[in-house]
């Protein structure tokens, strides 16, 4: 029982920092007047975002703290998948959900195709360098 006291103890004051430092975040962002931003419309999507963070990053260490007794086994592969798909997750919350990065992801693939199936407009009226002798790399001797 020792063991678990010691694995226990750490996490617990981990988790409890962890969850009054959130709560003081998400007092701050409330108490926040950003007119410039759109004023309630910002601070509820910064709540909701640190929401996402909060349960994306303390889910893990909650795996973490019941990977204990009988069902020890299960949690240690909830823990480790979920620590190691944290950056999968903040980015699809954070970065894939806005319309304007998908955007923009979406016309550098389409771009990249262009470029695979042949040369882009701007790339075949770019004026040719005549070929000298510095440039010439013909290896015939």
């Amino acid at each position: 029982m020792p063991f678990y006291y010691a694995f226990l103890t750490p996490i617990a004051i981990m988790v409890s920092a962890n969850i009054v430092l959130y709560v003081l975040i998400v007092v701050s962002i409330c108490r926040r007047r950003d007119m410039s931003h759109g004023g309630t419309s910002y601070n509820v999507i910064s709540i909701r975002a640190s929401i996402a963070s909060f349960v994306v990053l303390g889910l893990s260490w909650g795996f973490a703290f019941f990977a204990i007794e009988d069902a020890r086994l299960v949690f240690q592969y909830l823990f480790t998948c979920t620590t190691a798909f944290q950056g999968i997750l903040i980015f699809a919350i954070f970065t894939a959900r806005d319309p304007a990065v998908r955007q923009f992801w979406l016309d550098l693939i389409c771009r990249c195709k262009q470029v695979r199936s042949g040369p882009l407009p701007l790339m075949q009226s770019a004026p040719s360098r005549p070929v000298t002798k510095e440039t010439n790399f013909n290896r015939s001797k």
